[in-house]
């Protein structure tokens, strides 16, 4: 397998060149969102790995050199093509002086078996996006089937919803709903999790849907917006990448009909998949420990079965350079991105 640059002219039809990929390409690996990590400090290469294409986003790590990610990429699907991807990907990095290439494909955990990653320069990695594990909708049947596969809560809160009157709008990511979004979004994060600045979320939502690859919905009760999330499409997927809600608020069966309304547009828009983005391994879906349980608990809702990929995989190019990352570089440079930028590092 080669791997190399891509031209300037593969880059221009970058958005044909993933929909080939085994995996249907993915909005993380677009030359839009690539964009909008440019602004964070990495710098996009758009690579050709055999006939893989995929971009891996480089950043420049103290006393070590470069760093490569490939956010959830390369768009390989199985053990067998994770190892020969693997191969050639660490022989391109090592010839640009890279240590390490940390990789995210959506491959199914058990497809990739112990001797697909033998004898190769690679480790078992920290997944980065919440995803290792999700839970994902079937869009190819009819629509009143996709309904009818929800579990009986599901369908009884969407009623509900639409009984009290709850409403879903549909919009674009103009200034004024990015605003509304995260507002929202930061109230649901209070206290639960870390967000960023809203600078590199309106720029997110805002590149992504102007290329036609998102929206937002919102849930209205009673003259008020009480919900609201944002979905991608690209080829055929469709993801509930952020979700925002009033805290306590009683409109009743509002997420439900946020989710309803999304998946409908999905399906009308052509997607055959909805991924809701994020779940409890399926071995740990009933741990309440576990700190995404709640969430869980909420989209299996829509969908029975957890779907776990394999882990994220670092390609060990510099032995030496990557204990030294992992050890003690890697941790600093998280925590200082945080405290000095407000920022996650990747």
């Amino acid at each position: 397998m080669t791997t190399r640059f891509a031209t300037t002219d593969e880059i221009r039809k970058w958005h044909e060149l993933l929909l080939q990929n085994p995996d249907g390409g993915n909005v993380f690996q677009t030359v839009e969102f690539s964009k909008v990590k440019a602004t964070t400090g990495w710098k996009p290469h758009y690579i050709i790995s055999g006939d893989i294409a995929l971009v891996a986003l480089e950043k420049n790590v103290p006393l070590l050199g470069k760093y490569w990610y490939v956010l959830k990429g390369p768009g390989v699907v199985n053990g067998a093509q994770i190892r020969k991807i693997a191969k050639s990907l660490h022989d391109f990095a090592k010839q640009n002086g890279v240590f390490a290439v940390k990789i995210e494909p959506e491959a199914l955990k058990s497809s990739v078996k112990a001797k697909d990653l033998a004898n190769l320069p690679v480790v078992k990695g920290e997944s980065i996006q919440p995803s290792a594990s999700t839970i994902i909708v079937d869009l190819n049947p009819e629509i009143d089937d996709v309904l009818a596969s929800f579990s009986q809560r599901a369908r009884r809160y969407i009623r509900k919803a639409a009984n009290a009157g709850v409403e879903v709008t549909v919009e674009d990511a103009t200034p004024e709903a990015c605003k509304k979004f995260f507002e929202l979004y930061s109230e649901t994060a209070a206290g639960q999790f870390k967000i960023r600045e809203y600078s590199y979320y309106q720029d997110f939502w805002q590149s992504l849907g102007e290329a036609g690859y998102g929206k937002f919905f919102f849930a209205h009760y009673e003259g008020r917006v009480v919900a609201g999330e944002y979905v991608t499409l690209f080829g055929q997927k469709a993801i509930y990448k952020d979700g925002g809600s009033v805290r306590n608020d009683k409109a009743p069966g509002a997420s439900y009909a946020l989710q309803w309304e999304s998946i409908k547009w999905a399906k009308e828009n052509g997607a055959t998949s909805y991924d809701f983005y994020g779940s409890p391994p399926s071995d740990r879906i009933d741990d309440k420990s576990h700190p995404f349980y709640g969430i869980g608990a909420f989209k299996l809702s829509f969908m029975k079965d957890v779907t776990d990929f394999t882990s994220a995989l670092d390609i060990v190019v510099n032995p030496a350079k990557y204990r030294l990352w992992k050890k003690l570089v890697e941790r600093i440079v998280r925590k200082l991105s945080w405290k000095l930028k407000h920022e996650n590092w990747y």
